[in-house]
């Protein structure tokens, strides 16, 4: 190659590269101006539910505002694509749920962010579902010492997503009870604390848990069928290549002698059963020093133990550190829905957490 066409080739490739960068600040650009738009334009809808002062009232009350927000989450995904959930869930947007504990204080609070257009309709829909329920639109909190320190995690499931967790329908106690407990314990000036969950309509998940329980139900672990989703391709070419394979029809013979995992496979039919989301759910703690706030978010953290279910999943704490850290109280308080955070859950977990 002359002289001539290296400058020219490098020039080229110097060109596409310069024009990549650009392409991607300008997508990264557009990203955010998107976030910040539906920030914006988001409505905070401060939630009210009176309680019975009996004790034994109380406790119903509590099961059955529980059972009745499943509804809400299940009429979520349910409700027709053309009507107003359609728009609630555009580009990046998501539906936000936050119980938090001001920076000045000392009452928790409960809220639902929505986009403004919307927010009419879901004040109904929450006091449709929710006897009693009081709704009032009010402007951004703040849970932040502005001269202290933050902390911050996000849950994620210790196992596959199609392994359910505990929810209420087992749990002796309200689960909220844990998290209230653990804010309860700040001081009523300059500390603050969140637990905000981000949902958004998954619509495609259920088939492929049908499959891994079809192959379960051949005698495969869930390890064994979850791999052979993906290999299903590769095993349809191999059967192609090699018909009637003596080791793949002994193998067969093997899996069909296996007994089979009933308690799994029950557990997975009875989360499909159910309305799936893809869900953030964010812990943030604010206290004037850094090993305040870190030991304040250890006690949100520790209300999620009990949601284990032995042997099959249970929630697992991601502590953010150093400069993630900046970023993720930025889409804390923005509310924007991060992809490499999601896991699903469906309405029966949603509700329970």
């Amino acid at each position: 190659m002359d002289n001539g066409a290296f400058y020219i080739a490098a020039l080229s490739a110097l060109i596409l590269s310069v024009g990549v960068v650009f392409l991607l600040i300008v997508l990264n650009r557009r990203r955010q101006k998107d976030e910040l738009d539906y920030a914006l334009n988001l409505t905070l809808i401060l939630v009210s539910v009176p309680l019975h002062k009996d004790k034994n009232a109380q406790n119903i009350d509590v099961k059955k505002i529980i059972g009745t927000m499943e509804q809400f989450y299940a009429a979520l995904s349910e409700v027709k694509r053309e009507s107003w959930f359609k728009g609630m869930f555009q580009r990046s947007s998501s539906l936000a749920f936050e119980i938090s504990l001001h920076a000045i204080g000392e009452e928790i609070h409960f809220y639902v962010g929505v986009p403004r257009v919307y927010a009419d309709i879901a004040e109904k829909q929450i006091t449709s579902f929710v006897s009693g329920a009081r709704v009032e639109r009010v402007e951004d909190y703040n849970i932040f010492n502005p001269v202290g320190a933050s902390a911050g995690s996000h849950l994620a499931l210790s196992k596959s997503f199609y392994l359910p967790l505990k929810t209420y329908q087992s749990l002796e106690a309200d689960p909220l009870n844990f998290i209230t407990n653990a804010m309860s314990k700040l001081e009523f000036n300059g500390e603050g604390c969140a637990m905000q969950v981000l949902i958004k309509p998954n619509r495609g998940w259920q088939e492929e848990a049908k499959k891994i329980i079809w192959e379960m139900k051949g005698g495969k672990s869930f390890e064994e069928a979850r791999q052979s989703e993906s290999s299903n391709v590769f095993n349809f070419i191999s059967e192609i290549i090699h018909p009637g394979d003596k080791k793949a029809e002994e193998e067969k013979k093997k899996m069909s002698q296996r007994s089979i995992d009933e308690t799994t496979v029950k557990a997975i039919e009875q989360k499909i059963s159910k309305t799936g989301f893809d869900v953030n759910i964010r812990l943030v703690a604010s206290a004037l020093t850094q090993t305040r706030a870190e030991a304040i978010l250890s006690g949100l953290e520790n209300a999620f133990p009990q949601f284990e279910n032995p042997n099959l999943n249970s929630f697992t704490a991601h502590r953010v550190k150093d400069k993630r850290l900046q970023k993720f109280l930025y889409d804390f308080s923005f509310r924007n829905f991060n992809k490499s955070e999601s896991m699903i859950l469906n309405a029966e977990g949603i509700t329970s957490v």
